[in-house]
Parts: structure tokens; sequence; C-alpha cells
């Protein structure tokens, strides 16, 4: 199974048993030592085979699907987290942890 489809597999999971404190892990923002290698793997994907954000945008639609009626307390996928979800993954996609100040950017960039 591709590694991106892993992934948000495992997100939609979370949201489903609303298991926050993994989720975090799941949405990791920088390299630390304890960083998992499928995190690697996964911008090594994203890089091969989403450079196209619109077909990243079709992938996370597929395997994040967005409820009729929407109830995020219940773990319905929501619109706006879709939203974050597309650019948190471009984020993974195009960051070099060697350029702070770029990396800064994107990162105050998915802040908003």
């Amino acid at each position: 199974m591709p590694v991106l489809d892993e992934y948000l597999t495992g997100v939609a999971n979370l949201l489903r048993t609303k298991d926050l404190d993994e989720l975090q892990k799941y949405l990791r923002v920088e390299p630390s030592d304890d960083l998992p290698s499928n995190f690697i793997e996964l911008q090594q994907e994203l890089k091969a085979s989403y450079q196209d954000s619109n077909v990243l945008e079709r992938k996370i639609a597929k395997l994040l699907p967005e409820s009729d009626n929407p109830n995020p307390d219940e773990g319905d996928v929501w619109p706006g987290f879709i939203a974050f979800m597309q650019e948190y993954l471009e984020y993974w996609r195009d960051v070099n942890f060697n350029d702070l100040l770029e990396t800064h950017s994107q990162l105050s960039a998915l802040a908003k």
C-alpha cells in the first residue's frame, strides 16, 4: 500500500476514534530524532507522485471523504480539515529543513 494511502487512512481512523494525542503525532512539522521513517517515505512519495496539487487534492478527497452533515465531535471529516490536510501535505512535500527562513515561511502559511 502506498505510504500516502496508509497515512490518510490512519488520519481518518484517528478522527473516528477521536485520538487527539496520536493525531498530534501524525501531524509533525519538523524533523526530530524520533521522527518515524515513514515521514521521510511520505515526503519522497509526495515529491515523486504528487507535484500536481490537483492530483493530491483528489487523493485526499478519496481517502478522507467529507460527510454530508459533518460533525467533528463525532469524528467526521469537515471541509476545513480537508483544506488543512492539503496544505499540510504540500508543506511536507516542499519543505527543505536546511533552509530555515523558507521553512519558517511555510510553517507560518500552514498555521494560517
